[in-house]
């Protein structure tokens, strides 16, 4: 009986890790992936920026048509990839939007460019009050981005503020 259970309980193990290892994936995996899908569409001149999350990877990056974020995870062995409309990179606003709503019973994010020096900090307002994280790319890029565990909704309205928290730039509603 000792036996049965054992083998049972090792082929249960073998098979828990053979369908953890056909969802798993590295950075650097989940990035080829991303160019070779990408080559008809659009050709990707530089990895900005790529955020682990929720078992995938949001990347970052640049094509002829400006920046794009586009969240990447493998699902059963199969690869799925979220995209979404690009941001200006030159936004004469001093911050551009890029949005997704894409990510099937996960989350949602926005994020976007900051070209304006003088926005220190980036902030939703609607849906609901968030802070936007903010990096700066190794190319001295400035992005802002936020997740969303619920649908926020089509309305938005997004600030950036100075150093002083003044508001100097808002888009949206």
């Amino acid at each position: 009986m000792k036996k049965h259970i054992a083998i049972f309980l090792s082929i249960l193990l073998l098979s828990i890790l053979s369908a953890c290892s056909n969802n798993s994936f590295t950075e650097s995996e989940a990035i080829k992936f991303l160019e070779d899908e990408r080559v008809e569409d659009d050709f990707i001149q530089e990895i900005i920026y790529t955020e682990a999350y929720r078992g995938g990877y949001l990347v970052f990056f640049l094509t002829e048509h400006g920046m794009h974020m586009n969240f990447i995870q493998k699902k059963q062995g199969e690869w799925y990839v979220d995209r979404a409309a690009n941001a200006d990179i030159d936004s004469e606003n001093g911050i551009s939007l890029h949005e997704s709503f894409n990510v099937p019973n996960s989350f949602y994010y926005q994020g976007g460019i900051i070209t304006d020096h003088n926005i220190k900090d980036v902030r939703i307002i609607e849906p609901k009050n968030n802070d936007a994280k903010i990096i700066t790319a190794e190319n001295g890029m400035r992005i802002w981005y936020v997740f969303y565990d619920e649908h926020p909704g089509s309305e938005y309205k997004i600030q950036g503020l100075n150093k002083g928290e003044e508001v100097i730039q808002t888009l949206g509603l």
